[in-house]
Parts: structure tokens; sequence; C-alpha cells
């Protein structure tokens, strides 16, 4: 799969530098340490990353993210993902995203977009 999006203040300005903290787990539901990083956002507030799609790990598939940056509030939630039955039962937390199929020189990739909006200290 393929996740990417925008970081943004609520006024919409885009927030370049911004470091994003992931973590999940791999395709059989298994925290290994191998799906987790470190993004930093570009000059225009955009990041993506790439990785398989995760097992269900306590009920529902889903990607942690966390952002612990100076001058802006922590935020912390789960990219959780729409066609997972568990997900509602499972998560109260969270923000749920379709992921698309496309072909890509021959090979089939799931994509899915997520937003992030900080909100000032």
């Amino acid at each position: 799969m393929n996740i990417r999006g925008r970081v943004t203040s609520l006024d919409g300005t885009p927030l370049p530098g911004i470091e994003i903290s992931i973590r999940q787990a791999d395709g059989y539901g298994d925290y290994t340490g191998q799906h987790s990083g470190v993004l930093t956002t570009d000059g225009k507030g955009r990041y993506q990353f790439g990785s398989v799609v995760p097992g269900n790990y306590t009920g529902a598939r889903h990607v942690h993210v966390t952002i612990y940056q100076e001058g802006w509030q922590y935020f912390d939630t789960s990219i959780l993902f729409k066609d997972d039955p568990s997900q509602e039962t499972h998560y109260q937390d969270g923000t749920a995203i379709f992921l698309e199929e496309s072909t890509v020189n021959g090979e089939t990739i799931l994509f899915g977009r997520f937003d992030i909006v900080l909100t000032p200290d």
C-alpha cells in the first residue's frame, strides 16, 4: 500500500519539516519493528510512505501515527481501513480511509490519503 497526505495548520497553511512517526504490524498482525519509521514533510507539507497492508492486531488493521513537534499540540491517532469490518467495534479513536486499487507497471498497488491538521500550542 502507499499512503500519502499533507500536514497543515488549522488555517490550511502547509507545514514543512514536521516529523511523523509511524508504526504498524506486518501482514500477519505481528509487531516486528520492521514496519516503523519517521517521515519528514517536504516544503509543501506533503508526506508519503509505502508498506504492506497491516494484518489484524488486537482486532483491526491500523497504522499508528504520532507527531510531537515543538510549537504544536501532540497528535496521536490510528489510520484505519474502511473495508475492515472489525474497525468499528475495536477502535473509537482513529480515522478510516479507503484504499483504492491501481495498476502501476503491471503491479496492483493500494493507494490511500490521510491528511493531518495540527493545532498550535
